[in-house]
């Protein structure tokens, strides 16, 4: 069994600059109970995988990458309800307009916007205006 020990700097790892980078590491090694240990330099390689972020869809259609079928789609939008449907229709009907309080019920403007896969139908986004 084979003990290994980080020789650098304590708290700065190799090649903490953010880019490509490589470093020359002191690696100790020690075999079992031998009292033998041997010191190596090893060259470490550092790359970055690039983060691409997405913006999120409002009320239209938008164009997302599915992170479930791995391909870009225009998404299909679908009205639900939220909780501003709820409230605009609670305080309707607590005003005393309570003939008005099932029109935020079929009025899209009130409702949550969910996007979907067109492929595979899931979910990608729900846009909730409250």
């Amino acid at each position: 069994m084979f003990n290994y020990e980080y020789m650098g700097l304590p708290g700065s790892p190799p090649g903490n600059n953010g880019n490509n980078s490589s470093s020359t590491v002191e690696i100790k090694c020690q075999a079992g109970n031998r009292k033998q240990t041997r010191v190596s330099k090893v060259k470490v390689l550092l790359t970055a995988n690039p983060v691409v972020v997405q913006a999120r869809p409002t009320e239209a259609p938008g164009n997302m990458m599915c992170p479930f079928c791995k391909t870009k789609v225009m998404t299909i939008t679908e009205y639900k309800l939220g909780m501003l449907t709820w409230l605009i229709a609670g305080g309707l009907f607590i005003f005393g307009i309570w003939p008005c309080c099932l029109i935020p019920f079929f009025v899209g403007a009130c409702k949550d916007v969910q996007h979907s896969c067109p492929q595979c139908n899931n979910v990608l986004h729900v846009y909730r205006r409250m």
